[in-house]
């Protein structure tokens, strides 16, 4: 996760904190938008986050697989581009995403 992303949680956290604090009764609605969220997370880091989290080597290693070697083409002016290679972030459409971000 980067920077940002830890920020904004972290003021999330905080004011959260606030109004369980300021508020006998407060009812809250909060919606986060974080903005290509899946593209910035940093792999290495999602693995130990895992690993410290109790999962499965095995498992580990599947998600791993799953990320390894993937690639991205752009189509600009009509013609696409070749492929390149994706280092970071997690797959798009991918049913793990979710979970995977939040862990």
């Amino acid at each position: 996760m980067t920077k940002t992303v830890m920020m904004m949680m972290a003021q999330l956290t905080t004011a959260t904190e606030q109004i369980d604090l300021t508020a006998e009764d407060s009812r809250c609605i909060l919606l986060l938008d974080f903005r290509k969220a899946y593209d910035t997370v940093d792999r290495d880091f999602l693995y130990e986050s895992m690993r410290l989290f109790g999962f499965t080597e095995s498992f580990i290693d599947l998600i791993c697989r799953i990320h390894t070697g993937t690639t991205a083409t752009f189509v600009v002016n009509g013609g696409q581009s070749s492929a390149l290679p994706v280092r970071s972030g997690i797959r798009q459409g991918c049913p793990l995403a979710p979970l995977l971000f939040y862990s």
